[in-house]
């Protein structure tokens, strides 16, 4: 896990039944926005950056739409974590996210 809350988090949203998979990525992000300027969680909150790249690049639609609706605009809300994610994206997410790219 990139934090150490994750799998009570997962439980608090419903574990493997009646997953909240929306609310839980949200939370996820919303915490990461929250540390990402701290030194010492700074490498925790690029990791997961990379996790968002990685829901849009090999998760299915449903990732793909938890990605773009919920995860992408909860960091890119926090100008710090939106500079962040910026940085560490490679430049084909970049230029997805900018709408350059429609395909994936």
């Amino acid at each position: 896990t990139i934090y150490s809350g994750a799998y009570d988090d997962y439980r608090s949203f419903g574990g493997d039944e009646n997953f909240d998979a929306d609310g839980y990525f949200r939370h996820a992000a919303e915490y990461f926005a929250r540390v990402a300027e701290d030194e010492s969680r700074r490498k925790m909150a690029v990791k997961f950056c990379g996790f968002a790249e990685n829901m849009w690049r090999e998760g299915d639609q449903e990732m793909l739409d938890i990605c773009m609706e919920t995860v992408i605009p909860v960091l890119k809300k926090n100008a710090y974590m939106g500079a962040i994610l910026k940085d560490t994206i490679t430049e084909e997410f970049r230029d997805y996210l900018e709408g350059r790219r429609s395909d994936n």
